[in-house]
């Protein structure tokens, strides 16, 4: 009973999954950390503090994603990894904030509002750049070659 569950967490894709989630949980913890801040402490505009929260964010959903999921080491493929992270980064950036104005425009800028509108954009935008990463971004070189 137990050796079919051992077998199926050792799957190198579930395994790559997993890290994936856990570079997730991370990245999302420093956006809500630094946007709560801004939002609530500094007092800045909810969707400048987005902005700002999101790109520090994403700096580390990149190091982390390419170094410890995909395990990308040396110089940085500029073409083919940098350029296409920051542009899916800015297409879920501009989700994001778009959800953060419309909850603020309808609902307040409480901080349960702006949290709960940070956490709507969160799931499409992960399920997305998981397969975006894993395809496009840090994909195999050998597999891209013969495409």
């Amino acid at each position: 009973m137990i050796e079919p569950i051992r077998r199926v967490a050792r799957h190198p894709l579930l395994r790559q999954q997993g890290k994936f989630l856990v570079v997730a949980a991370v990245a999302t913890s420093v956006d809500f950390s630094i946007a709560n801040v801004l939002a609530f402490i500094v007092e800045l505009d909810k969707v400048v503090a987005n902005v700002i929260s999101f790109s520090f964010a994403s700096v580390v959903n990149f190091a982390l994603n390419r170094f410890w999921v995909f395990d990308r080491r040396g110089r940085v493929d500029i073409t083919r990894e940098a350029a296409p992270f920051v542009l899916v980064a800015f297409v879920a950036l501009l989700m994001s904030s778009g959800v953060v104005w419309l909850a603020d425009e309808w609902f307040g800028g409480g901080v349960f509002i702006f949290n709960a509108a940070k956490i709507g954009g969160l799931g499409l935008i992960l399920l997305a750049k998981f397969f975006v990463f894993r395809h496009w971004i840090f994909a195999e070189r050998a597999v891209l070659e013969t495409r």
